[in-house]
């Protein structure tokens, strides 16, 4: 949210001694003391001001002034609500008195020992400085590449979470205003599954139920370097995307599964989720995929799970262990068929994807072992057969490098003795 432009020549917009009933129901009365200038603060800005707190018989509860400090605070958060109802309407430099009822103080019970329950308060605030909020960043990356401003709330607290279920209205425009359309529509879709901008996805993850926000998208979360000429929209641009999130279905957290038939139900849908990512060859996300099937059991349940369920763990594991490979973290995949070998130490797609795991770690020995389990359980095993050849020619490699290095230090320290001895021989008895 940008801050306000200050007008030409600031000037005071209300007069000394001016009583203005804020809510016009006479919760929140403001009369001004020194008038202020320029432009007023929203939610969501930081602001700074002195203040002195009175009950209505004048007794002083509390001071910034006295402490020498000015108080700051976040208009909308972590006060009470008749001070940034109040504060939002002064301007800078502006001093007044606020008399506020028990309902937007501290209500029935009060504050004690000095604030009784039931009390109307009087604070005498004078408003130093404010500034506005950064900018809410929403990206995962935190690049400052998808910016969220909220237009209306929504509901609830809860939001929705990677693969969840979400309908959405959506327009996207082009510059500051997004006034030129270029998409406009109601759909269906699942978080991370990228049938959506980017931008929105990741948007979409910071919203309520019910929530309309605009998003600034940075071009590579919205159309990237190129733009896209069927849209009319031009190379590296700047978007912004209204968002309004009419609902969400989020996927069941492991404690909602009660069943074992449940928890393989939703074990199997993720890793045919991950399988098509995969077929895609959209490996981060397919892992991203097989993570949360894996999550169905956490760690801490996984000893006391049943043969069923974990059977239908380990193929997630595999298949993380592939991804693993594709995307060159060899001790990932590794470790991920470590899991699987556990508990099928004969298991040869395990068997095989450690060796070849082993071969990109440069643990050659290591790798030849395991491919050669592998090929004692499935001789026949094409994969395995041809890694373990490469594995065979590193240790090679390596074996006549070791040689070219030592056999030649060898030589050289031989000749050496041979020519101390000649020397030696030449010498007088």
């Amino acid at each position: 949210m940008a801050a306000p432009a200050p007008s030409e020549e600031p000037k005071p917009t209300a007069e000394q001694g001016a009583i203005i009933d804020i809510c016009n129901d006479g919760s929140l009365i403001k009369e001004i003391i020194t008038p202020g200038t320029g432009d007023s603060p929203s939610t969501g800005y930081k602001v700074k001001c002195h203040y002195t707190g009175t009950l209505l018989d004048g007794s002083k509860f509390d001071s910034s002034r006295d402490r020498g400090t000015p108080f700051e605070f976040t208009i909308g958060e972590g006060v009470i609500t008749g001070w940034s109802e109040g504060v939002a309407t002064m301007k800078k430099g502006e001093r007044a008195m606020f008399t506020i009822v028990a309902d937007k103080a501290y209500g029935a019970h009060g504050s004690p020992p000095k604030i009784p329950g039931g009390a109307t308060l009087k604070f005498d605030i004078e408003l130093l400085s404010f500034s506005p909020p950064p900018p809410n960043d929403v990206s995962l990356a935190k690049d400052l590449g998808v910016i969220l401003t909220k237009v209306n709330p929504g509901e609830g607290w809860k939001k929705p979470a990677e693969f969840s279920k979400v309908t959405a209205d959506i327009t996207v425009g082009l510059d500051e205003t997004g006034v030129t359309v270029v998409e406009k529509h109601r759909i269906d879709f699942v978080l991370g599954h990228g049938e959506v901008l980017k931008g929105v996805e990741e948007g979409v993850l910071a919203m309520n139920k019910g929530e309309t926000s605009v998003l600034r998208l940075e071009p590579k979360y919205a159309y990237g370097a190129t733009g896209s000429s069927e849209l009319g929209v031009p190379p590296a641009a700047v978007v912004n995307a209204t968002v309004s999130l009419v609902n969400f279905e989020n996927e069941k957290a492991p404690h909602e599964l009660d069943s074992d038939a449940e928890k393989i139900g939703a074990i199997n849908l993720r890793r045919e989720a991950g399988n098509d990512f995969f077929k895609n060859k959209d490996y981060d996300r397919a892992v991203k995929r097989y993570k949360t099937a894996l999550g169905v059991v956490p760690d801490y349940e996984l000893k006391d799970a049943s043969a069923e369920v974990r059977a239908a763990l380990r193929p997630c594991h595999l298949n993380q262990a592939a991804c693993f490979l594709k995307l060159g973290r060899a001790s990932a995949a590794n470790e991920a068929c470590g899991k699987v070998l556990a508990e099928e130490p004969a298991s040869v797609k395990a068997l095989y994807r450690k060796g070849c795991a082993l071969l990109d770690m440069g643990e050659y020995q290591d790798a030849k072992k395991t491919l050669k389990k592998c090929l004692a359980t499935d001789p026949g095993n094409k994969g395995a057969i041809v890694t373990l050849k490469k594995v065979d020619a590193k240790i090679a490699a390596d074996a006549k490098k070791a040689k070219d290095m030592f056999g030649g230090m060898f030589d050289r320290m031989a000749a050496a003795d041979a020519q101390k001895s000649a020397n030696k021989s030449k010498e007088p008895e």
